[in-house]
């Protein structure tokens, strides 16, 4: 009994023990630790942010590198392209969100399951590439070029891009030559505006369908039908433009100004695949002097196979693949170029951007295309000064113009032979691009030759 009864006294004394008050406090300091944790990643997130943001907002320099100098326009465009800074918003921005989420990791997730563990990893990464993608797409968009580019055009002109300098520099932005603003011929030159639609085009924004009654020209072609150098309105597109709404004041007339600096035919027979059906034009005007120049690869060798092209598409979306796909470029060339020291040799362009075979095929398929779509086509043999310099190579291109304006029954329109050396004087800035005065001269010329062919047809003027 007494066993008994001394079992039940202690029963009785550990039911009358105080509570033990050290549970509340180790609540409360779980609450403290898990707030001040919060606190700390909330603020590295935050501070990760705001200098990503500053980082984004700081004006960029366009790389002016001596490579890019010395190869022309389609080795600069992919050297300088996204703008000089995109790697250090890059490189702060996963540097910044690592270190977030290793504080993260020490603060959280030390007790949690594998599986959370590993979905958390998921989440994560998904948000390190969506932050910096986002202040480099903003980075970019705040430092616009005036290309940009492109899987299958090389490069094509930034939509709705707007540039007033009074130094406008050429294509690749390495000679920090500034154009001289003609017919003065002498100082430096006014404010030269390049004003991009949002259709990719120097020329002012228009409605895609057309207006009852409108004949509809469109140009393919190189800087020199871009108008480089000189203002909007003094280029041989929008002087003709002009003049034929005179002579058809009861329809509306537009010259659409497609061209692109630096295109070559290949580039435009993709560009009129890939954007020129939807306007519907009546009338394709070719103007490209390029196909013959000299590169290091030939413009089929730049872009990806037809197979792998719609994840091209997909890629060149990412700022963060073309800030990847600029910097592993530049490391390879420059790899080269070293290699080319050591042997005291230096790499020569020795390919035809566009082999006169392709040259004839591409104008062709352009011409056979526009003639599908119910229009007619022009192409214009550009006048370059001092034209017989060019050489037998250039002339063979010429010719196959010709010939293939034979062959499709279209308009071809020889300004070169008419611009002979003494003629040309004082009509261009350099040795290709023609200066105010002459973009005049081409205007006339291809006035006259579309009146007397009657491309614009008389029962409709």
């Amino acid at each position: 009994m007494s066993g008994a009864g001394s079992l039940q006294n202690q029963a009785d004394r550990q039911e009358k023990k105080p509570p033990d008050n050290r549970g509340p406090e180790k609540k409360k300091g779980s609450w403290i630790s898990i707030a001040y944790r919060l606190f700390v990643v909330v603020f590295l997130f935050v501070s990760s942010l705001y200098i990503l943001w500053y980082l984004s907002s700081i004006p960029s320099f366009l790389s002016k590198s001596n490579v890019g100098e010395r190869l022309g326009m389609m080795y600069a465009i992919q050297l300088k392209s996204p703008p000089l800074g995109s790697e250090i918003i890059t490189l702060m921005g996963v540097l910044l969100l690592i270190g977030v989420y290793l504080v993260i990791d020490l603060f959280f997730l030390q007790k949690v399951s594998f599986k959370a563990k590993i979905l958390f990893n998921l989440i994560w990464i998904i948000m390190l590439f969506g932050t910096v993608e986002l202040f480099l797409t903003r980075y970019v968009r705040l430092n616009p070029d005036l290309y940009r580019p492109h899987p299958t055009l090389i490069w094509e002109l930034t939509p709705n891009f707007f540039a007033d300098r009074k130094d406008f520099h050429d294509p690749n932005n390495a000679s920090g030559r500034e154009y001289p603003d003609f017919p003065a011929n002498k100082g430096r030159a006014g404010a030269i505006q390049n004003r991009i639609n949002r259709f990719g085009m120097r020329y002012p924004d228009f409605p895609v369908k057309k207006e009852p009654g409108e004949f509809r020209f469109i140009i393919l072609g190189d800087s020199s039908a871009f108008g480089l150098g000189v203002p909007e309105w003094c280029r041989y597109t929008d002087i003709l433009e002009e003049k034929l709404q005179e002579a058809y004041p009861h329809r509306k007339i537009r010259i659409i100004n497609a061209a692109v600096p630096g295109y070559t035919t290949f580039q435009m027979n993709s560009q009129m695949k890939l954007h020129m059906k939807k306007f519907k034009p009546d009338c394709l005007i070719l103007a490209t002097i390029n196909d013959h120049a000299t590169d290091y690869a030939g413009d089929k060798k730049r872009g990806p196979s037809e197979i792998l092209m719609p994840l091209f598409n997909l890629l060149y979306r990412s700022k963060i693949y073309m800030v990847l796909r600029k910097n592993i470029f530049n490391w390879s060339f420059n790899r080269k170029l070293r290699d080319h020291k050591k042997t005291a040799t230096k790499p020569r362009p020795t390919s035809h951007r566009v082999n006169i075979n392709d040259s004839k095929k591409f104008q062709e398929e352009m011409i056979n295309r526009i003639k599908s779509w119910g229009g007619s086509a022009i192409i214009i043999s550009q006048p370059v000064r001092d034209s017989f310099l060019e050489g037998d190579t250039a002339r063979k291109y010429r010719n196959v113009m010709r010939e293939v304006c034979q062959s499709t029954g279209s308009l071809f329109v020889d300004i070169n032979s008419q611009w002979t050396r003494q003629y040309s004087e004082g009509l261009f800035y350099d040795c290709v691009h023609p200066n105010r005065e002459g973009h005049r001269k081409e205007a006339e010329i291809l006035y006259e030759m579309i009146i007397s062919n009657d491309v614009i047809p008389k029962n409709k003027r």
